[in-house]
């Protein structure tokens, strides 16, 4: 059996940290279940643990080309903040002796 050492402290995550997190894009089985939950709540009151069995099972008999469009569907999502970057900057431009110079009179004064 594995132990600790005794002055190993656990690392705890900051809840403002995983607040900030950006979510990433949702996957076409994300997109089905919430379809899916919508019908099968409107009928049957389940405890959640119970919708999601079902939701495991009638997606395990969903035929592949409706996997595939529900795939293609989670594709075509608006993309993240992770995925957008902001387009990166050009090369630093060399500096010249004058450019230095300015740099330490602007300084001085």
């Amino acid at each position: 059996m594995l132990t600790r050492h005794p002055k190993v402290k656990p690392i705890k995550k900051d809840p403002e940290e995983v607040k900030d997190k950006p979510k990433r894009r949702p996957t076409g089985y994300m997109l089905w279940a919430q379809e899916e939950r919508k019908t099968i709540s409107k009928y049957e009151a389940f405890s959640g643990q119970d919708i999601m069995r079902i939701l495991g099972s009638r997606w395990k008999k969903l035929s592949e080309d409706a996997k595939l469009e529900w795939q293609n569907k989670a594709k075509e999502e608006p993309k993240t903040e992770e995925e957008v970057k902001k387009p990166k900057r050009g090369p630093k431009k060399d500096k010249t002796k004058e450019d230095i110079k300015n740099k330490k009179s602007k300084k001085a004064k």
